[in-house]
């Protein structure tokens, strides 16, 4: 998970992996999560529904 989060943030804001400082991991209810990209990865939401 963590390398597929590198990896989004590195192509979405053109960042560099190694300037990617993560600060702090909160845990969120699966209702708030918004990205439906993040929904399916996790199996919350199938792309085929």
């Amino acid at each position: 998970m963590r390398e597929r989060l590198f990896s989004e943030l590195g192509s979405r804001h053109r960042v560099k992996r190694r300037d990617i400082t993560i600060k702090e991991i909160k845990e969120i209810k699966p209702e708030e999560l918004q990205s439906l990209e993040l929904r399916n990865l996790l199996g919350l939401e199938s792309e085929f529904e």
